[in-house]
């Protein structure tokens, strides 16, 4: 989706590889698949913000699950956002625009 868009992005099979990733690459923004093999999103999102070198990385929580207590539960564990899937492209790129942008 990301290079589809313009934007340069790295890929991560479960929450280790995620929080391996941010911590090495520093990326502006992170999507997080809120369910993943050995530590799911939630998980790596709370380890993410506890970090002082991550804590600053905007995450936007994504999943299958969209009932209002997962997006409750994403936003609770750090996320800035929360978007079920299937994705609304349309409101995700926005969503980026505005956090690249400063506007949120």
């Amino acid at each position: 989706m990301c290079q589809l868009a313009g934007y340069e992005s790295l890929e991560a099979e479960d929450g280790f590889e995620a929080v391996e990733a941010a911590r090495e690459h520093r990326p502006t923004l992170i999507l997080m698949d809120i369910l993943m093999p050995r530590m799911d999103g939630l998980q790596a999102t709370r380890l993410l913000v506890e970090d002082p070198e991550t804590k600053h990385i905007p995450i936007f929580g994504l999943s299958g699950l969209a009932m209002e207590e997962n997006r409750q539960q994403a936003l609770a564990a750090g996320c800035r956002e929360f978007f079920p899937k299937p994705l609304d492209l349309d409101e995700v790129r926005e969503a980026i625009e505005l956090v690249l942008a400063g506007s949120k």
